[in-house]
C-alpha cells in the first residue's frame, strides 16, 4: 500500500471512530471481514468496501461517505467543491491515479 492509500484508509478510519466509536467501527469490521471485505479494500476496491457498508446501514452509509469524502479532501487540501459529484469510489480511484502518475 502506498503512502497516499495507507492515508486515504486512515480517513476512513478516523470517521468511522469519529461517528461510530472505537468499539462499533471494531464490530463494523469485523462484519465486513465476514462478509469478505477487509482494510485493504478501503483503497483497492472502493465500490466493494462502500457496497459492504451499505448493506450494513442502508441509506444511512450516504452519511459516512460524505464523511469519508470531506476528510480525505481535509487530508490532502482538495476543495471539495471540485470533488462534489464524486462517489467515495471515485474520489480514491481519482487519487490514486493521480499518486501514480
Amino acid at each position: 500500500m502506498s503512502e497516499r492509500e495507507a492515508e486515504i484508509a486512515d480517513c476512513v478510519d478516523k470517521v468511522l471512530n469519529e461517528v461510530l466509536g472505537e468499539f462499533a467501527k471494531r464490530a463494523i469490521m469485523i462484519t465486513m471481514n465476514e462478509k469478505g471485505i477487509t482494510p485493504s479494500d478501503i483503497v483497492n476496491q472502493p465500490d466493494r468496501f462502500m457496497d459492504g457498508l451499505r448493506s450494513v446501514f442502508g441509506s444511512g452509509a450516504g452519511v459516512l461517505e460524505k464523511a469519508f469524502i470531506f476528510e480525505v479532501c481535509k487530508r490532502f487540501r482538495v476543495d471539495t467543491r471540485s470533488v462534489a459529484n464524486l462517489s467515495f469510489a471515485d474520489l480514491v480511484k481519482r487519487m490514486r491515479n493521480h499518486s501514480e502518475g
